[in-house]
């Protein structure tokens, strides 16, 4: 972008729990600042982590309190693995399953260890494959409706498979020079 300033302008954005001025929270603010040589500085605070998103504001953008993602059966990433890279910034991460989406800041990457775009049935059809090869694996946790495999799961995390993928094309698209001839520089 190039555009002819007299002084910088600064941009905010402002992430809420709702529209209530009383009761909900802002959980994120982010600013970019736009320099008169056009430089930008950016700069993004979590605040309020522990504000629970109500159900009404998750029907409107499809951002809940939990990301549901199927994790293959046999693989295990751990932060602790990872701990001494601090280029690493683990985005998404649980206690059961490890780490789930990492950005790697000095290549500007991001690393899906887990299976957002799984169909209902995906893990499911790995499941019982394995059992009819004479393999023993464990029951995929939090999928079959009461743990019962002849329940059609519910897919569950396919809005924030599309959420994820959307944020990511902007991510892309918000960092990649208009000009093809400064893509890569810097």
């Amino acid at each position: 972008m190039n555009i002819h300033l007299n002084r910088p302008i600064c941009f905010f954005d402002l992430e809420t729990t709702g529209v209530n001025v009383v009761k909900d929270r802002i959980v994120e603010i982010s600013i970019i600042k736009i320099n008169i040589d056009n430089t930008e500085e950016s700069k993004t605070w979590l605040i309020n982590p522990e504000m629970p998103i109500p159900k009404i504001v998750s029907a409107i953008h499809g951002i809940d309190d939990e990301i549901k993602i199927p994790v293959s059966r046999h693989t295990e990433n751990r932060v602790v693995d990872f701990s001494e890279l601090p280029q690493l910034e683990v985005l998404i991460e649980s206690e059961e399953a490890g780490m789930c989406l990492v950005h790697d800041k000095s290549l500007r990457h991001f690393h899906m260890f887990n299976h957002i775009e799984y169909d209902s049935d995906t893990l499911g059809e790995e499941y019982k494959r394995d059992l009819e090869a004479g393999k023993s694996p464990n029951l995929p946790r939090n999928y079959y409706p009461d743990n019962n495999i002849n329940e059609l799961p519910v897919n569950t995390w396919r809005g924030n498979g599309h959420l994820l993928f959307t944020n990511w094309v902007n991510y892309l698209y918000q960092n990649t020079p208009f000009k093809v001839a400064d893509i890569g520089i810097n």
